[in-house]
C-alpha cells in the first residue's frame, strides 16, 4: 500500500511538496535528513532550502491518499496529477509521469538559457570540433549536398 502526501506550510496551510512512499514515518524521517545534513547530496534541492528557510517545527506533513497498489507506475501517475494540479506552489523538480516532451515545453526557456551558455562558453572548442568534424566528413557531406541540390533545383526561389 502506498500513500500519496503533501508537504505543508503550517501558517499559510500552502502545498510545497507532493510526495508518495510505502512508509510515511520512514520518508518523513529521510526529508528531514536531506533537508539538515550537508554532506546528502539532495541538502540544497528547492524544497529543502525551503523548509530550512521556515523551520522544521512550520511545516507538515499530511497523507492525502492510500492507493492499494504495489505498482509503482500507478502511483506516480496519481502523484503526477497531484503535482500539475498544485504546479504553481510545489517545489517539486521533477513531476512524476511527465514525458520527456512536456518537459522541454516546460522548460523551454530554461533550457535555450543553458544552451546559449554553453555555446559562449566553449565557442572555440566547438568551432573546432566543427571544422575536424566537417575534414573528417568531406566526401559524405558533399555527396549530400549534391543529393539534395539535384533533388531541390527546381525550388530555388
Amino acid at each position: 500500500m502506498f500513500v500519496i502526501y503533501l508537504i505543508k506550510e503550517l501558517q499559510s496551510n500552502k502545498i510545497i511538496y507532493v510526495g508518495s512512499t510505502k512508509n510515511l514515518k520512514e520518508r518523513i524521517r529521510h526529508h528531514k535528513y536531506s533537508c539538515f545534513c550537508q554532506k546528502n547530496k539532495d541538502h540544497n534541492i528547492k524544497i529543502y532550502q525551503r523548509i530550512r528557510e521556515l523551520g522544521w517545527e512550520n511545516i507538515y506533513f499530511h497523507p492525502l491518499r492510500y492507493i492499494d497498489t504495489d505498482d509503482k507506475d500507478v502511483v506516480r501517475f496519481v502523484e503526477g496529477d497531484y503535482i500539475r494540479a498544485h504546479i504553481n506552489t510545489v517545489l517539486n523538480t521533477r513531476i512524476e509521469n511527465r514525458t520527456r516532451e512536456e518537459y522541454i515545453i516546460d522548460n523551454k526557456e530554461e533550457l535555450n538559457r543553458k544552451s546559449r551558455e554553453y555555446h559562449e562558453k566553449n565557442r572555440e572548442q566547438l568551432i573546432k570540433k566543427k571544422k575536424e568534424y566537417n575534414r573528417q566528413n568531406r566526401e559524405e557531406i558533399n555527396r549530400k549536398n549534391r543529393e539534395y541540390r539535384k533533388k531541390n533545383k527546381f525550388n530555388v526561389i
